[in-house]
């Protein structure tokens, strides 16, 4: 029985995601490949912009930094914003038909990971070949411990960001308000090493900020860097994700109502 209900919600997860990727491609000419699009433009535009502003000092991996660091931002971006409002998406379902509710937000989570994890293979395959990568054994499994604890952040607020969401639809809005503010302020285009020290401490209170300051020095020295940093946010994310599922559980249940 137990193993029967185990493949049962297996099933469900699988159907989840099947069902999301079907929404955000329907009636899309190149569907899946908008996954790679969206970043590469917006990664072209940057380049450009930044490299012209630089003038006769170019960053030799301008290129990479920038890549690594929106492919990142769009992850945290993209999983908050869509965890926040995974409950609503489905409403129609979540009032029909008794599951568990949380994987709805595993299922919108998973897709994340996918999208993110094929970017970074295919932009790691490219700058391989031009010699911009210089991982090492140490280092890459600190970008995968790094990839896991981005994973956890963006877990923890979606369980508690969809039931808020349900009660406060206004804050699908503010969300994508903050999110266009960390933009600027998440090291994306500029090392936080040339940032006044003054204003780095106030980029440091955005997490998003050391995690992609963190990722770029990892894949271009392959460099260990903000280690303190990622271990005090290590501890909220570890403190963060049971209270979050707690806090779900508990309040899930009397904000259907509001679907």
């Amino acid at each position: 029985m137990a193993r029967s209900a185990h493949y049962s919600k297996k099933d469900l997860l699988i159907e989840l995601i099947r069902t999301n990727f079907k929404i955000k491609n329907n009636g899309s000419i190149l569907g899946f490949i908008w996954v790679f699009l969206q970043p590469f433009f917006h990664f072209v535009i940057l380049y450009f912009v930044f490299k012209f502003f630089r003038g006769s000092n170019p960053d030799e991996n301008l290129a990479p930094k920038i890549m690594y660091a929106l492919i990142t931002f769009n992850f945290f971006r993209d999983g908050v914003i869509g965890g926040s409002s995974a409950l609503l998406k489905y409403s129609s379902i979540i009032t029909k038909v008794y599951f568990k509710r949380i994987n709805i937000i595993h299922a919108n989570l998973l897709i994340n990971i996918i999208d993110f994890l094929l970017n970074i293979i295919l932009i790691t395959t490219i700058f391989s070949v031009f010699g911009k990568i210089n991982l090492n054994l140490i280092s890459s499994f600190y970008y995968l411990y790094i990839i896991i604890l981005a994973v956890g952040f963006v877990y923890s607020l979606s369980l508690v960001l969809s039931i808020i969401l349900i009660i406060v639809r206004d804050l699908r809005n503010m969300l994508k308000l903050i999110f266009q503010s960390l933009f600027w302020l998440s090291g994306i285009f500029y090392d936080l090493d040339s940032v006044r020290y003054s204003f780095r401490v106030l980029i440091y209170l955005n997490p998003i900020s050391y995690v992609i300051d963190s990722v770029k020095k990892i894949v271009i020295s392959g460099e260990v860097a903000n280690l303190n940093l990622i271990l005090i946010l290590s501890l909220i994310v570890a403190l963060s994700i049971p209270i979050a599922q707690y806090f779900f559980k508990r309040n899930i249940d009397k904000v259907i109502e509001y679907l």
